[in-house]
């Protein structure tokens, strides 16, 4: 598995053109309904992606680890965040954030996702956790 989501996978005919072109226009929406941001990425970060397999490099992890996943993300498949922290070593946490998506929809629910994380921190480390 690529370092990027599977449920975004780059078909033959697109990854080509993206090769000739040497980039594509990616889109994304802005936060609270603003608008969107267009950009060019080259098509060097296929190559790179393309080096690393995320399942596997995460097992070189040797440090306490938190994944946090939003139940809502159309970018990165939760599942497939899910599949990577199966594969971590201990300790590691996975957190799937409830009406959340990826990161453009956390900036305008940060309050939602602030509750969210504080409970989880105070039930996890309970008085051993300062803010």
């Amino acid at each position: 598995m690529p370092s990027s989501s599977s449920s975004k996978s780059l078909t033959e005919e697109k990854r080509k053109k993206w090769e000739a072109d040497g980039y594509k226009i990616s889109v994304r929406d802005l936060p609270a309904g603003k608008g969107e941001k267009k950009f060019k990425v080259s098509y060097s970060y296929v190559e790179d992606r393309e080096t690393y397999n995320v399942i596997d490099d995460v097992k070189n992890i040797q440090k306490s680890t938190v994944f946090i996943a939003g139940e809502l993300d159309t970018v990165i498949d939760p599942r497939d965040a899910k599949r990577i922290a199966d594969n971590a070593n201990e300790p590691k946490k996975f957190i799937l954030l409830e009406g959340i998506g990826h990161i453009d929809t956390i900036l305008h629910k940060s309050v939602k996702l602030t509750r969210q994380l504080l409970k989880l921190l105070l039930f996890e480390f309970g008085q051993s956790f300062y803010i």
